[in-house]
């Protein structure tokens, strides 16, 4: 066998060299794929978390009567969230993140617009009482027929 020159020292330090160099790598690649891991782990908390708030603003809607009150809106937040939620099950984050914060938005929309058809009647019921106290005031009469 012809060494080109080389002793047994030569390729002894290259051989280490060598498996030097392969423990540098193997270590590098567990440090990447830690990295990697816990990226992953970093971003799914992140899609729950958003998923979660999806579900409170559907709540909240649900308390102001949204349900009964703005019909629509809170119907296609309903429809959002069950998109979300199979965005999450399919592993599509995007998706999921995106139909969540419709989700958010339509809630709250409904939320507030319930909100306002409450103040709206409540305002209704009191120039209604307003109107007819002044009537009794000014006319001396109620509108209370035996």
């Amino acid at each position: 066998m012809y060494t080109y020159g080389l002793t047994t020292t030569h390729i002894v330090t290259m051989n280490y060299r060598l498996y030097q160099r392969l423990v540098y790598l193997f270590m590098l690649t567990i440090l990447l794929s830690s990295v990697t891991v816990y990226a992953q782990s970093i971003t799914a908390p992140a899609q729950s978390e958003l998923i979660s708030k999806a579900e409170q603003a559907i709540q909240s809607a649900s308390e102001a009567d949204a349900e009964r009150l703005a019909p629509v809106n809170f119907q296609l937040a309903k429809d959002a969230m069950q998109q979300a939620q199979q965005g999450m099950a399919k592993r599509k984050s995007k998706d999921a993140d995106r139909f969540a914060l419709k989700t958010i938005r339509y809630a709250e929309l409904s939320a507030t617009e319930a909100k306002y058809i409450q103040l709206k009647e409540t305002l209704e019921n009191k120039m209604a009482e307003n109107n007819r106290l002044r009537r009794e005031l000014l006319l001396g009469t109620t509108d209370d027929k035996p």
